[in-house]
């Protein structure tokens, strides 16, 4: 919704006589927040849209990134009943983000020559976690064990690949855990290791206890 094309939909409809002259309003946070959005999400060196480049010394981010501090600091949410100010989680949140970014990007730019912000986000973890937790019927609280032996499942399967049939857009985001370097054997020697062995049997003797009392 906060898009590009949103907001030039809006500009777009703003000189007809049957629409909103403040919706011009609305399309400019639209536009301010595409922006903020892209900025923080680069995922490459280059890109059509200047925001979803690599961050560099003269990429401008670091300038975008203050001059929209200043501007959501700006902002204010209004209860429509009442007309008080509104406490907004997300305002604070993207002001810690923009100030961490502008922080971040200052001295590792004096050590490195471009960074790509889309690393920054905890998506790889999040897509480990959904194949693990997919793999185990959902599951939501497995023990050790079944962790160890879900990850092992996983791994075998390579079921850390994006299916085929999904039914939503894909991130771009990698996986925590990437074993395409790994080769078949090497995988099942790790599966196959003493540790895990010895893991597996204490697992299978503890369900047996289990059972009997």
């Amino acid at each position: 919704v906060l898009s590009h094309s949103v907001a030039a939909a809006f500009d777009l409809y703003v000189g007809r006589e049957d629409f909103d002259s403040k919706a011009s309003e609305t399309a400019q946070y639209v536009y301010n927040m595409d922006k903020i959005f892209d900025s923080v999400n680069a995922k490459s060196l280059k890109s059509e849209k200047k925001e979803m480049c690599a961050v560099t010394e003269y990429s401008g981010h670091v300038e975008l990134w203050k001059e929209k501090t200043e501007w959501i600091e700006k902002r204010h949410i209004r209860s429509s009943k009442t007309g008080r100010k509104i406490y907004a989680a997300c305002k604070n949140g993207w002001l810690i983000t923009l100030k961490a970014f502008i922080g971040i990007s200052e001295v590792l730019l004096k050590k490195i020559k471009f960074i790509v912000t889309s690393r920054f986000s905890q998506d790889s973890l999040e897509n480990t976690f959904s194949n693990i937790r997919r793999r185990g019927g959902f599951r939501d609280n497995p023990d050790v064990y079944e962790f160890r032996h879900t990850i092992q499942k996983v791994i075998i399967t390579n079921f850390l690949k994006q299916s085929r049939g999904k039914n939503c857009q894909d991130d771009e985001a990698y996986s925590l855990i990437d074993f395409s370097c790994f080769n078949k054997k090497e995988l099942l020697d790790i599966i196959s290791s003493e540790d895990c062995a010895a893991e597996s049997v204490q697992h299978d003797d503890s369900l047996y206890l289990n059972t009997l009392d």
